[in-house]
């Protein structure tokens, strides 16, 4: 009978661990990769991992090398993380992308990620601008006017614009980026509702 009471005993133990286990491991959220609005530092650290601090910026930036949720097509993410908002804004930094002078395949991998975006939050505002005054207007030197930020190549996401948003997202904006003439990569950020409640120290 003893045996029994502590074979019973044992087992409540356990099933009471699981259940307390369960109750506390952190599990990724709808939200932009998996991340959600409000999380701390500690919560993106049980889901995503070690954190970094990056350097020379606004306090409350951090960098992650993954997300809950991955994407192949994403290598690192800078979160800022407000001290009383929690996470507020998301940064995806793309996969390098091998392109000619012309930018032709860092304008297709743009595309495909725009409709993706389209799929989820419909209408967009696609700008594709080249600053007044530069001489860097031929097609062969369209990468070298990105790479020297003469060229701008981005769609926005918004209420302004109509946009279908969800998950406590407040606006999105994916820009294509210059490493070298011969190799871009994308940006995509996401402000969350709470935006506004990070203070300016925090930006």
């Amino acid at each position: 009978m003893r045996f029994l009471s502590f074979v019973a005993a044992a087992g409540y133990m356990t099933f009471s661990l699981t259940l307390k286990a369960q109750e506390v491991a952190p599990t990724s959220a709808d939200g932009p990769f998996g991340f959600a609005m409000g999380m701390t530092r500690d919560d993106v650290e049980k889901l995503a991992g070690p954190l970094k601090d990056a350097p020379n910026s606004a306090q409350g930036l951090i960098m992650v090398s993954r997300a809950p949720k991955p994407n192949e097509s994403f290598r690192s993410f800078s979160l800022l993380i407000g001290e009383k908002a929690g996470l507020c804004k998301i940064v995806a930094i793309g996969q390098n992308v091998d392109t000619s002078p012309q930018g032709t395949e860092l304008n297709h991998e743009f595309d495909r990620q725009k409709a993706q975006l389209k799929a989820l939050y419909g209408k967009s505002h696609d700008y594709d601008l080249l600053s007044a005054g530069s001489i860097l207007k031929e097609h062969q030197q369209w990468m070298q006017a990105l790479l020297k930020r003469e060229r701008s190549l981005f769609s926005v996401w918004n209420a302004k614009e109509g946009s279908t948003l969800k998950n406590s997202v407040n606006g999105v904006l994916l820009q294509a980026r210059a490493a070298t003439t011969s190799t871009g990569y994308m940006v995509l950020s996401y402000e969350l509702d709470n935006y506004s409640d990070c203070s300016k120290s925090e930006q």
